[in-house]
């Protein structure tokens, strides 16, 4: 289960620039070093070999 919610779920994904790190994790830390809140207003998600339907 925790591996398809890894697939699934943008806050379980490991953050780009520091895999070690899951989206989640970067978002705390992030707010903890700005004093405030931090939060996903969207994402695109983009897939190599898909296409619009042509």
């Amino acid at each position: 289960m925790k591996k398809f919610l890894k697939d699934i779920c943008l806050l379980e994904q490991p953050f780009v620039k520091d895999p070690d790190r899951s989206v989640e994790k970067f978002l705390a830390d992030s707010a903890a070093q700005l004093g405030e809140a931090v939060e996903v207003r969207g994402f695109v998600r983009l897939r190599l070999g898909e296409t619009n339907g042509s």
